[in-house]
């Protein structure tokens, strides 16, 4: 069976540790999930749950909250299955599902290592044992009348019509068995033929339903033995990153060494040709071996000029960091460089070993210096493209302005516990937020992701992405080149300002033309007015935020995603998306916005086009007024 037509879309974790009920955590559409919060948080618990979702472990007991022993730990993955996995499920257990087509099914798991799928899914596929219970227990309701109208007509019968008992369908099935066998003497009691045939059909309708109800109860179980052998993914936890990378192995132990087994999973590294007796063989492959491993390793380790080698001889494997013209063994290296080196082969092993993985990480890079982090970064992004990667983190560093969707934020309460919130955007403490925050700060100040000057600050994400879509639409090019920061509210803007003061950058502020706006506006004017501070209000009237810079069709059509006549009202588009009833998610909605755009293929109005040209106009002027 295939392996990857099966991808983790979101979870929930309840009763583990201090996790009451996290809510559920969708994950980013890029591979790359990151958890943000302060210490204590749960963060760590949310990954041991995940790996405690493996199907090879049992939901660890340390899990059981100290709180509350009596509560029992739940892990519960959705997983999108396509329709050739489904079909190829439905070929193995030998039942012919509801559904065919591409699907999220929810597989939960309970301490300690009991598995089921959630009863929406089990509606879905056609296999939820409590509706068709529900059915069968009808219909043997329906005939079971029948039969003990008809055989109450019988004067002295010779058995007893046992009563209905689903919960011990063996039992009861035995009992009507028995009852058909001392039944026999007295069909010829029953005058009318017609009710005689529906007796004994009525008797056999009956058995053959509860074969069903018991043929239903092993579905499930075929279907999740199914999934747990072809189709759930491994969850790897990175957590002890005391391993660091050794400076020799002994010839020996090499087969059953596992950083050896992963180093040559990313390197082709053969140990049966290191062992050979053709020296032309395994001077050829030394050299192969070395050439890959120096560009591969190069590509993540950017601080200074290092190539990893490797040499060995008839006893041991010998690794050597090059440094310049000089090799050095990794034990004489930093602490931080063999870590690293460890977590470079382990990760990337992870993501290229053929088969379905998650990588779990605890604060990858911890005690690596800023650039180092970035480098760690990198390995993540690219070992991303072959394995879905979820990291909890304190550093701004593994953070990217431009990749906020990547970002949940991890918070806890004392009544709550611990909550995923899928939305930066949401309100948050000002230290939960630190690492977003800091990233905004230390990338202008050092310039390491996005600006050093020219930065136009935005209220949120979704200004952010309609700003970025229309800047891409319309090719507009400002006289300088320009970066966009989202922040996390306009209130975030008097934190901001005297960042961008303070570093003597060049900058403009650009908010919603609400009542939250205009006082934020006012209060920017009045603090910072005598040093030149550059505010711009979106639209022209009080009340328009940047979903009205759309033409109404345009924003139903292209926005929404919806037909014209499902959107009937005198709301403003800014409006519309806030009703509760309608369930909008503005950043989600946002970004599709900006992924069509790139796709290509929208046709907008001339009057949507021309609000925003002049937005960019405005900002353009602001940024860089002429003299």
């Amino acid at each position: 069976m295939g392996t990857t037509a099966v991808e983790i879309k979101s979870f929930r974790i309840k009763n583990y540790r201090s996790i009451k009920d996290s809510g559920v955590c969708y994950l980013s559409g890029d591979n790359i999930t990151i958890l943000a919060g302060k210490n204590e948080s749960g963060k760590t618990a949310i990954l041991e749950a995940l790996e405690d979702f493996d199907t090879e472990e049992e939901i660890r007991k340390e899990a059981i909250p100290y709180h509350n022993p009596e509560a029992v730990p739940e892990i519960a993955v959705t997983f999108e299955i396509d329709k050739e996995a489904l079909q190829e499920i439905s070929e193995e257990i030998d039942f012919e599902l509801e559904t065919l087509k591409s699907s999220d099914i929810e597989i939960i798991k309970k301490y300690p290592k009991e598995y089921s799928v959630s009863e929406e899914s089990k509606k879905m596929l056609g296999i939820s044992e409590k509706e068709l219970l529900g059915k069968k227990e009808k219909e043997i309701a329906d005939t079971y009348k029948r039969i003990k109208k008809i055989y109450s007509k019988i004067s002295e019968p010779s058995g007893i019509l046992p009563e209905i008992n689903v919960d011990d369908i063996s039992k009861f099935k035995t009992e009507l068995e028995n009852f058909q066998n001392q039944t026999e003497a007295d069909l010829e009691k029953i005058p009318d033929e017609e009710k005689r045939t529906n007796f004994v059909i009525g008797l056999n309708e009956i058995v053959c339903n509860l074969e069903e109800i018991e043929g239903s109860r092993s579905v499930e179980q075929k279907f999740i033995d199914t999934i747990a052998t072809y189709w759930i993914p491994n969850f790897i936890l990175f957590i002890s990153f005391e391993d660091v990378f050794p400076s020799e192995v002994p010839l020996g132990e090499a087969a059953d060494n596992e950083l050896i087994k992963d180093l040559a999973i990313i390197s082709d590294l053969n140990l049966e040709l290191i062992t050979s007796d053709s020296i032309a063989l395994k001077t050829k492959h030394k050299q192969q071996l070395n050439v890959r491993l120096k560009e591969d390793y190069q590509k993540f380790w950017t601080q200074d000029l290092t190539n990893l080698h490797i040499e060995w001889d008839s006893e041991k494997l010998y690794f050597l960091i090059k440094e310049d013209e000089d090799f050095y063994p990794p034990s004489l290296r930093s602490k931080g460089k063999q870590w690293h080196l460890a977590f470079y082969v382990r990760v990337a092993a992870r993501a290229r070993e053929g088969v379905p993985n998650i990588i779990l990480i605890d604060e990858p890079g911890l005690f690596l210096h800023a650039k180092a982090q970035k480098d760690v970064l990198k390995r993540l992004e690219d070992s991303a493209q072959d394995a879905p990667i979820i990291f909890c983190t304190h550093s701004p560093y593994l953070i990217k302005i431009g990749k906020l969707g990547r970002i949940r934020l991890i918070s806890r309460t004392t009544k709550k516990g611990t909550l995923i919130s899928n939305k930066i955007h949401k309100g948050a403490d000002k230290e939960t937020l630190t690492p977003i925050i800091t990233a905004i700060g230390l990338d202008l100040s050092m310039g390491l992701d996005i600006a050093k000057d020219n930065n136009v600050i935005l209220e949120g994400i979704t200004d952010y992405y309609y700003i970025s879509a229309f800047k891409e639409l319309l090719n507009y090019s400002f006289d300088k080149e320009v970066h966009f920061i989202p922040s996390v509210g306009a209130d975030k803007f008097n934190f901001l300002v005297p960042l961008m003061i303070g570093w003597g950058l060049n900058y403009c502020c650009v908010l919603d033309n609400d009542d939250k706006g205009i006082r934020i506006e006012k209060k920017l004017l009045e603090d910072f007015e005598h040093i030149g501070v550059k505010t711009k209000l979106v639209g022209k009237s009080k009340g328009e935020e940047i979903e009205d810079l759309f033409e109404r069709e345009d924003f139903i059509k292209y926005v929404l995603n919806e037909n014209s006549n499902e959107v009937v009202t005198d709301k403003k588009n800014s409006e519309i998306i806030k009703q509760r009833d309608r369930n909008y998610d503005k950043v989600l909605l946002s970004k599709l916005f900006l992924e069509k755009i790139k796709d290509g293929g929208i046709s907008l109005s001339e009057d949507t086009k021309g609000n925003f040209r002049n937005l960019l106009e405005e900002i353009n002027r602001l940024m860089f007024p002429k003299v």
